[in-house]
């Protein structure tokens, strides 16, 4: 799974510092040169997601991923 997260990111042109196992199905956390995100792997293709609609993930972000 972290190899498709890797292509994922290196087809947009952004390195990866660290990925994060979410507590979550299929989500992890990644650390890039722009940011944290949030990325969903339960498809053929890891896709960006958001956590304003999941207060429970957006706290975990907040307390695991600084």
């Amino acid at each position: 799974m972290f190899l498709q997260i890797k292509e994922f990111f290196e087809e947009k042109e952004d390195s990866i510092g660290k990925i994060i196992k979410a507590p979550f199905e299929s989500i992890y956390a990644v650390k890039s040169s722009d940011g944290i995100y949030l990325i969903e792997t339960g498809g053929f293709k890891p896709k960006l997601i958001s956590d304003e609609d999941n207060p429970e993930l957006k706290e975990w972000v907040k307390n695991n991923v600084n």
